[in-house]
């Protein structure tokens, strides 16, 4: 069978390291929005092969746009992807396990699943779930998932709807949609 990819693996050692280092970096975020104020800076939509040129992901949740550029792990292996991002002082990290395109669910690997952990506001974490083990066990309400995705090597782009786990456990899950791009180096 296909070794399950698993780039959340990498995040405990990570989140160590991160948290001796101080916060000397924000996390860089901005409104999502097709339009700027530069003359024509930052106009390429989510996802477009201008957008993803540099290796670093790009998520968009509640009208906000997460730059991610430090790459911890990717992996690219049998037709599927795993990689994990973060911003530079670590308080945003996005992680995703996809399985090859046209995956139907019958083989060794498993369904996709994105992850994003924000850490910003202190005590007040969020991490925003679709897919993976941990979520699976908790019955998510059905919509939660990874609804589109592609990729060609190590450069892919995709949809899922999300809960905040939190609010999960909490029995009040806060559902949103999600976009992704990321371009591992």
């Amino acid at each position: 069978p296909p070794p399950r990819l698993d780039s959340s693996a990498a995040s405990d050692v990570y989140k160590r390291q991160d948290q001796g280092g101080g916060n000397e970096a924000a996390a860089t975020t901005s409104p999502a929005s097709a339009e700027s104020d530069d003359a024509g800076e930052g106009t390429e939509p989510v996802g477009s092969d201008a957008h993803a040129a540099e290796a670093g992901a790009t998520v968009t949740l509640r009208g906000e746009e997460f730059a991610l550029p430090t790459e911890r792990v990717c992996v690219s292996m049998g037709g599927a992807l795993g990689a994990q991002f973060a911003t530079a002082d670590g308080a945003v990290t996005f992680d995703l396990d996809l399985p090859p395109e046209g995956w139907d669910g019958s083989d060794d690997w498993d369904p996709p699943s994105v992850r994003l952990d924000d850490e910003r506001d202190g005590m007040d974490e969020h991490s925003w779930r679709a897919g993976g083990e941990v979520l699976t066990g908790m019955n998510p309400p059905a919509d939660v998932m990874v609804t589109s995705y592609s990729f060609d090597g190590t450069v892919a782009s995709g949809t899922a709807t999300v809960v905040d786990l939190s609010t999960l456990m909490a029995g009040d899950p806060v559902i949103l949609e999600m976009t992704f791009s990321v371009h591992c180096s």
